[in-house]
């Protein structure tokens, strides 16, 4: 799969995620809960993407 998801990740970006993405989501869920108590592949990747941003600006 890791060959492809350069590929996949263009074409069908809401349903692909990668496991960074997910173990970033869930210390974001844990630290701050989540709207939905199931997070798909698009919310997972927008929660992510949101912790990778909060992290790196307290940096």
């Amino acid at each position: 799969m890791g060959p492809l998801y350069p590929l996949l990740s263009a074409v069908l970006p809401h349903y692909v995620t990668t496991t960074e993405l997910v173990g970033r989501a869930m210390i974001e869920v844990a630290e701050h809960g989540a709207a939905v108590p199931v997070l798909e592949n698009r919310e997972i990747n927008e929660v992510a993407r949101a912790r990778g941003r909060t992290v790196q600006s307290k940096e």
